[in-house]
């Protein structure tokens, strides 16, 4: 498992050096306004829509998954590379939908790869890690660049850093960052181990269409439609929260990396502790946490901006992230057969990919004609999850059954 851990924290050290600062990148480098930002959301939520599927039905059609990996990834190092050389608005978008078209399916690959993993482990009657003491090496991997950025963003003047220290960079860098651990993770996946395809029985049918029925469950489809409406929430905050803490905040943008991975920090808690939480408040109430913790945490941002409630709000981060992330990729698992366990994965992120298209579009709409209501509305979508998990969700018996896996 030491190669897979790795590879979580390769993977997510991408989005890290990416995705908290693009906003600000975007809006002060690249000139674009607000309802461009939300349109480049938009495209990252486009190839959540296509990308996953696609990439994770080959994989159950036996193409090596790290394979697909490693030249995904090459292919994502390469647009970020592009991107950065890009001078017009249009330029810049279509390096960032190729580099999104790329990087998209990987989460689901890799997801995907660490359950067949355990299965294949079980079988052996070997002991396997929970998906969370794995999946908490992604979220370590998404921290190391924000602290690597605070230097390298820092003013030349700064004299708070010896000079013998690199730094007085332009924003550009977190491209060049992301690029070179986009070319790491390729590499790495050379050596990743694998796992004999013959041992998977062969099965009839595409695999994606079953993992489409089965999400399709009377239960299961309550979840979706709830985390249908959080993901409507999470691309506005995501999108807009940087250009907040700039323009509310006031901060520079190497704190304002810092201040975001606070709460991602916070995260490793959450998810180290999940199985001890989930078990003491179950499943539902697990899920109602997180989703109720989202919608009164964008509230409070819009209500009172500011740095202090910016730092203050990002204690709970991390429970969004487990209900939103990590829970549902450990039900997915439990629902899917061998022969469609990586497409279950990759049909989930195509379902919720229209969500994050609509509430990028849509956020970036808001933002233009006033920031705060980003996250009055992002609160509001918050809320709408929480009452649909709460009038319908969390009757079926898998859920119990799983988390006795996991512990």
């Amino acid at each position: 498992m030491r190669g897979i851990r790795l590879q979580f924290f390769l993977v997510y050290a991408v989005l890290g050096s990416v995705s908290p600062l693009m906003p600000v990148l975007l809006v002060e480098s690249k000139g674009f306004r607000e309802a461009q930002v939300g349109l480049a959301w938009s495209f990252w939520s486009v190839a959540m829509l296509v990308a996953p599927v696609v990439f994770t039905l080959l994989a159950d059609l036996r193409v090596d998954s790290r394979r697909i990996m490693g030249v995904a990834l090459a292919v994502a190092a390469g647009a970020l590379a592009g991107m950065e050389r890009a001078e017009s608005v249009p330029a810049t978008l279509i390096w960032w939908l190729l580099f999104s078209l790329a990087h998209a399916p990987i989460l689901s690959l890799l997801d995907g790869l660490y359950f067949a993993w355990r299965r294949h482990e079980e079988e052996g009657s070997r002991s396997v890690p929970a998906y969370q003491r794995v999946r908490v090496f992604g979220t370590a991997g998404f921290v190391v660049p924000s602290l690597l950025l605070y230097l390298l963003l820092s003013p030349r003047t700064s004299s708070a850093l010896p000079a013998w220290l690199p730094h007085g960079f332009s924003l550009d860098i977190i491209l060049w960052l992301g690029s070179g651990c986009c070319l790491g993770a390729a590499l790495h996946t050379l050596v990743l181990p694998g796992l004999a395809q013959t041992r998977l029985p062969v099965r009839r049918g595409i695999p994606s269409l079953d993992a489409a029925r089965r999400l399709m469950q009377p239960d299961t489809r309550w979840l979706c439609a709830a985390l249908i409406f959080a993901f409507f929430a999470f691309v506005a905050y995501s999108a807009f929260f940087p250009v907040y803490l700039r323009q509310y905040a006031g901060v520079s943008a190497g704190v304002t990396g810092l201040i975001i991975n606070l709460g991602v920090v916070l995260e490793v808690l959450y998810i180290l502790g999940m199985a001890r939480i989930r078990n003491r408040l179950g499943i539902r109430r697990f899920l109602l946490c997180g989703l109720g913790a989202m919608a009164i945490r964008y509230f409070l941002l819009a209500t009172f901006p500011g740095a202090g409630m910016a730092l203050a709000v990002q204690v709970v981060h991390g429970l969004e992230i487990t209900a939103l992330y990590v829970l549902p990729v450990l039900y997915l698992n439990e629902l899917a057969g061998d022969h469609f366990r990586n497409s279950i994965q990759g049909v989930f992120a195509m379902l919720l990919g229209a969500s994050r298209i609509t509430g990028s579009l849509l956020a970036g709409w808001i933002a233009e004609h006033h920031l705060l209501w980003v996250f009055y509305h992002a609160s509001a979508m918050g809320a709408i999850g929480w009452l649909i998990v709460y009038l319908g969700f969390g009757r079926k018996p898998g859920w119990r059954r799983e988390a006795r896996q996991v512990a």
